[in-house]
């Protein structure tokens, strides 16, 4: 199955991480934290990296409504393996589900840039953690496929 595959996607904070509860006020609602607009930019600095692949987005779109995505988190090994400890600087755990919104959000804003694209054409989403090493950079690998639903079995549902 042919796809579009983009690497070095920024590693998404997770969704705790990315909002905070609206303290002052009425102390209603939630904002973005500083940690989510760094991510958001450093999003946005991936988009203007791989602008060139992106452009083949909207010929990927054009016939491919129902879609699959896949997510290779790249965390350092000692993230995955054991608790770490807060003074270190890494999180208790990584866990990948608290993850995903996050990236979703931010890949469909940036394909959104290129072709009308929304998460509900995701039909089918895989993740998986890849453990790299010390030296390496944290961050993911994004697969985007047709979903192996038959344009009959679609037809049929939506028609």
């Amino acid at each position: 199955m042919e796809g579009l595959i983009f690497s070095d996607f920024p590693l998404a904070p997770s969704t705790n991480e990315a909002y905070a509860n609206n303290k002052s006020g009425s102390g209603r609602g939630r904002y973005k934290t500083d940690v989510y607009k760094h991510f958001e930019k450093s999003c946005e600095y991936w988009r203007l990296k791989y602008r060139a692949k992106l452009i083949e987005i909207p010929v990927f779109f054009k016939d491919n409504h129902f879609l699959e995505l896949t997510i290779s988190f790249n965390i350092l090994w000692k993230r995955l393996l054991c608790y770490s400890k807060k003074r270190e600087g890494l999180s208790k755990k990584f866990d990948l589900s608290n993850r995903l919104k996050t990236t979703e959000d931010q890949l469909i804003k940036i394909l959104s840039n290129y072709v009308d694209v929304d998460d509900h054409q995701f039909w089918k989403i895989r993740i998986s953690k890849n453990p790299i090493g010390l030296n390496d950079k944290e961050g993911a690998t994004i697969l985007i496929q047709e979903c192996c639903y038959s344009r009959e079995v679609a037809n049929k549902f939506f028609s």
